[in-house]
């Protein structure tokens, strides 16, 4: 299966409400050392409280028979299912290695289509050592993973307001909306549409493997109630 087709299967199975706080989100899934647990914890923290981090929430599961164990972290994806869940026809492009600069998007250094990858692309950027997440936490200048997808110009309200809900429900890491018939962050976007750019899920572990720690992460993992988990801060 390609990653647009798992893609497609996980949006529709989005039935987030970010007013109430319910729902199934799509989850990114880590496997981390238990020795490393505190240090990724940390790590994570920090970059939620940067700001380049979609969501605070998290859900750690032990597994049996392993000294690994389970992260689950919330995918950018599933803003994508929100959207389309009130009407929003989105049309998710792909993901990549951005690069930010005094706090700002500059342009996509790297950038992979969904539609021409078995694998999602931010989890294959992710593993090729083209991040710098640390260095923009703490400088504001660097490189983070993130995805864009492209909405009709004539829902530009209505996904303006859907994505201020999910910012007033606590989430964050909505980088940029851009302007209609025109390119963000060097990658263009189809006649009438804007292109919206959101952070990669995985940036929190990913921060964790710049720093040694060893991760496998595998992106767009499956679907969970987002009532299950629990803040970064309550860990």
């Amino acid at each position: 299966m390609s990653a647009f087709s798992k893609m497609w299967d996980m949006i529709y199975d989005v039935t987030f409400d970010p007013s109430r706080m319910e729902g199934r989100v799509i989850v990114n899934v880590s496997y981390v050392d238990r020795d490393d647990l505190d240090r990724v914890i940390e790590i994570y923290r920090e970059v939620d409280r940067s700001g380049i981090s979609l969501s605070p929430y998290i859900k750690i599961l032990e597994r049996e028979g392993y000294r690994t164990l389970e992260i689950m972290t919330i995918c950018s994806m599933t803003i994508d299912g929100l959207l389309l869940k009130h009407g929003i026809p989105i049309n998710p492009i792909g993901g990549g290695v951005l690069c930010v600069r005094d706090g700002m998007g500059v342009r996509f250094t790297h950038f992979l289509k969904y539609e021409s990858t078995t694998m999602d692309p931010l989890e294959v950027l992710a593993g090729m050592g083209l991040t710098s997440i640390l260095k923009v936490v703490r400088t504001g200048s660097g490189r983070i993973l993130g995805n864009m997808r492209e909405v009709p110009m004539v829902a530009r309200e209505d996904t303006e307001a859907i994505l201020g809900e999910v910012i007033d429900s606590g989430f964050r890491g909505i980088i940029e909306v851009g302007e209609p018939n025109a390119e963000l962050f060097d990658i263009p976007t189809e006649r009438d549409h804007f292109g919206v750019v959101i952070v990669g899920g995985m940036n929190p572990v990913i921060a964790a493997e710049e720093e040694g720690v060893r991760v496998e992460t595998h992106a767009m993992k499956g679907v969970v109630e987002i009532s299950t988990m629990e803040k970064i801060s309550d860990v």
